[in-house]
């Protein structure tokens, strides 16, 4: 036979090098395959629908949240009773143990905490979701440090205390840091720092704490007189 089919010239193919001709696919087998396409069309279309729901979220919250976390922080700061007695309470300490200077209050944006939240240039401010609220209460022999670090986004809190004999301490330093958001955007901010021998205890401080410069000045001066022996107090 000198004229030979396209199917029988593939056969033969096949037949010479010991192959078969591949079976045509089944209505099963076909339906299969689309079930498996549907599949993966539909859980695509999850996929972007929550991107797309986070993305809304994360808007939500990037116009929302610092307004609320600068009104939360408001109200917290406004009457600081409470946190004072948190901390007597937290320390240990009594009233009448509070002798050589009035306690001091201030709080600030803990902007290297993390898993913290932040909006630069908001109508309500540069916001962190995390911030801290700190007492110091001074003894006649010692400062006590009486920390709240309140996480707003993820409603936690964490309470802490450290003490320092007056003696111990070697300087109170306060200054100006700065947070990298990205190359192009950076924030600064306040910071208190009590010095000890080979180690140091940084506060931040929000510009918004009542009069810290003249309460460090008053640390200041509190710390010279201890070190000369004097015994200090204050009218409470």
């Amino acid at each position: 036979k000198l004229i030979m089919t396209k199917n029988e010239i593939t056969d033969l193919f096949l037949e010479d090098y010991g192959l078969e001709r591949p079976k045509k696919w089944s209505i099963k087998t076909y339906l299969i395959c689309i079930l498996i396409i549907v599949i993966g069309w539909i859980i695509m279309a999850l996929h972007i629908m929550k991107e797309q729901k986070f993305k809304a979220e994360y808007a939500r919250r990037q116009r929302e949240y610092p307004k609320m976390y600068a009104e939360e922080i408001k109200k917290f700061i406004g009457d600081t009773s409470a946190l004072k007695a948190s901390g007597l309470k937290k320390t240990g300490l009594e009233e009448d143990q509070i002798t050589a200077l009035k306690p001091i209050f201030f709080w600030g944006y803990e902007w290297d905490a993390k898993d913290s939240y932040y909006r630069i240039g908001s109508t309500a401010g540069d916001i962190c979701s995390i911030a801290t609220f700190t007492f110091l209460f001074f003894t006649e022999d010692q400062v006590v440090v009486y920390r709240l670090l309140k996480d707003f986004y993820h409603g936690t809190q964490k309470e802490s205390t450290t003490e320092y004999f007056y003696e111990d301490i070697t300087n109170i330093k306060t200054g100006e840091e700065t947070k990298e958001i990205n190359k192009n955007t950076s924030i600064n901010y306040n910071s208190l720092t009590l010095i000890v021998p080979g180690d140091s205890y940084r506060m931040s401080v929000s510009s918004a704490s009542d009069d810290i410069s003249n309460s460090v000045q008053g640390m200041k001066t509190l710390l010279r007189n201890k070190k000369k022996g004097n015994r200090g107090g204050y009218d409470a």
